[in-house]
């Protein structure tokens, strides 16, 4: 999915996600579960990003955007990773 971002234009979400999927691989912080999941949602969103924007589902990814942000609250670096991620998505989205 990154791959694909990148040659869309959306490199900038692309390198981001890249940079927050590392840092959760990474992190001491979040079990292996969490970690799992994070990916998960991370995948729906970047694959929601390529999507064309009649087909997005709009509530499932405002809540799996508060989900992220609830379960790496947990770390100051994941959190400072996210927020700047965050926003990239929204503005991809519309929202």
């Amino acid at each position: 999915s990154i791959t694909v971002m990148q040659s869309s234009g959306e490199s900038e979400i692309a390198k981001a996600v890249q940079q927050l999927s590392q840092a959760i691989v990474d992190s001491n912080e979040i079990n292996t579960v969490l970690k799992n999941e994070i990916a998960e949602q991370l995948e729906f969103l970047t694959a929601q990003v390529l999507a064309e924007k009649q087909k997005r589902s709009v509530g499932t990814i405002k809540s799996v955007l508060s989900g992220i942000r609830d379960v790496i609250s947990i770390s100051a670096g994941l959190l400072t990773i996210w927020d700047k991620l965050e926003p990239l998505f929204r503005v991809a989205f519309g929202m």
